[in-house]
């Protein structure tokens, strides 16, 4: 404290080498008063700044040759909706198609090219395959078909071939594969979704092929789902066979409610007034690849909506033929003109004994809760109308065809009233009575051959694992 005390007192020493000036003491002055107003102090004038002279620079001349548009970039530009969507143009990747190019044939004609362009390409139809002709009749009673098949490439072979035939490809954009396995969320990435960090609306994979199938209603549109999965895409397939249930005509024109609700645009205005109207048209037909794993019943209940057709080629066996040059179809041969049995009309008479079979078999199905429904019953007997028609197969044949891809995929897991429903349907297809028939069939016989062999098949298989279902 003293210490603290001397400090105070004692004033701060001089740092040596440096004169201490002394204060000179304080004069206490009165404030000055000046009367009337105070003149404004005049501000000196600013001093002239140094200028720096810089050398000249010398100018460079750009030559810019110029700036042609290409005709095709002008009709492309055409394509784009309005001046207000700047962001948003229509992704086409071939060149405009020349309509008149389109064949015009009888349909068994397009079926014969079809078979012939397809072992053309390396895939070998079974001997007296009925394979094109079900996919032609199935995709023109509804626009959705499940393919299943070994694992290998064979579905993806002959799903290339099939459309590439009908000329939809990938370089004219009327062919789209979508690999499902790879998609995490495969509902946003397919139809679109709504970003709320850029209030922007993101487009899908498939909005503006859709949009490009409407623009060409002429024309068919090739959608292939590879490797779709009943368990992970279930909400994606869900909501298209929910759409397609909506088909309706309006104005002559088959329309379906809207692919994406109103929702999934948030404020984004100008994406509502691009794609908030778009529908599936009938010109669009979708192929989905799906193999038979581990599914739950739930899942395999999906399968009820289908047509499941199972793709398998002649072995390792390769024809000869030359190649077959492709043609260009357009879509009136595979667009349906029924939607459903209240547009047949009289045609109706003509299938009263096939609902009448239909309804016995609903009896068995009725067991296990599988019995088929009003849009089932439609599907199986517009399938049989279109065949009719056209003459492609005998009455049977085609209602055995019908009953393999719309009826026994409805029949899965295992217990015992399952396999009672198995055998007693195997022994309509088979016209059997011995309930071991089904386990020692050889293949051919009864009305049904097809149908009683895939039964055999899944009883079969039910006896080994416990469980079944008609994927491979």
């Amino acid at each position: 404290l003293e210490t603290e005390e001397k400090l105070e007192e004692s004033p701060k020493e001089a740092v040596e080498d440096e004169p201490v000036e002394e204060a000179e003491p304080e004069v206490e002055t009165e404030p000055i008063i000046l009367e009337g107003p105070v003149a404004p102090q005049e501000e000196e004038p600013p001093k002239p700044s140094k200028k720096i002279k810089h050398p000249p620079r010398e100018k460079k001349v750009i030559n810019i040759p110029p700036i042609t548009v290409s005709p095709e970039v002008l009709v492309s530009a055409k394509e784009v909706v309005s001046h207000d969507h700047d962001r948003y143009y229509f992704k086409e990747r071939g060149s405009k198609e020349n309509l008149s190019e389109i064949s015009q044939a009888p349909v068994e004609e397009i079926l014969n090219y079809l078979e012939n362009f397809i072992e053309s390409g390396g895939f070998t139809l079974p001997e007296k395959s009925e394979l094109v002709k079900d996919l032609y009749l199935s995709l023109k009673t509804y626009p959705l078909v499940a393919l299943t098949g070994p694992r290998g490439n064979s579905v993806d072979l002959f799903t290339r071939l099939f459309t590439g035939a009908l000329g939809a490809d990938f370089e004219n954009g009327r062919f789209l594969q979508v690999r499902m396995m790879n998609l995490d969320e495969p509902n946003q990435k397919m139809f679109g979704s709504y970003n709320a960090y850029t209030n922007q609306f993101t487009e899908g994979v498939l909005t503006d092929f859709i949009l490009q199938a409407i623009r060409n209603p002429e024309l068919p549109y090739f959608l292939y789902l590879k490797d779709l999965k009943l368990d992970a895409d279930a909400d994606f397939l869900g909501d298209l066979i929910a759409l397609l249930d909506t088909r309706r005509r309006v104005d002559g024109e088959v329309v379906t409610d809207p692919v994406l609700g109103i929702e999934r645009f948030g404020s984004d205005k100008v994406a509502y007034e691009r794609y908030g109207r778009l529908y599936l048209p009938d010109n669009l037909f979708i192929l989905a690849d799906i193999n038979g794993d581990d599914y739950s019943e739930k899942e395999l209940k999906l399968l009820d909506h289908l047509s499941v057709i199972p793709v398998t080629p002649e072995a390792l066996s390769l024809k000869t033929a030359g190649p077959v040059e492709p043609k260009k179809y357009g879509s009136s041969p595979l667009r349906g003109e029924i939607l459903n049995l209240v547009e047949a009309g009289d045609e109706v008479d003509k299938i009263k004994e096939i609902i009448t079979l239909l309804e016995a078999i609903n009896s068995v199905l009725s067991r296990i809760s599988a019995q088929i429904g009003p849009k089932e019953r439609d599907q199986i007997c517009i399938y049989l109308l279109y065949n009719a028609k056209e003459g492609l197969l005998s009455q049977d044949d085609a209602l055995d065809m019908a009953i393999l891809q719309k009826i026994l995929p409805r029949i899965y897991g295992g217990g015992k009233e399952v396999e009672d429903v198995i055998i007693d349907l195997f022994k309509v297809c088979a016209g059997v009575r011995d309930e071991e028939a089904a386990f020692n069939y050889p293949g051919e016989g009864g009305l049904f051959p097809k149908s009683a062999r895939k039964l055999s098949e899944m009883a079969k298989q039910l006896l080994s694992d416990g469980k079944t279902q008609v994927l491979d």
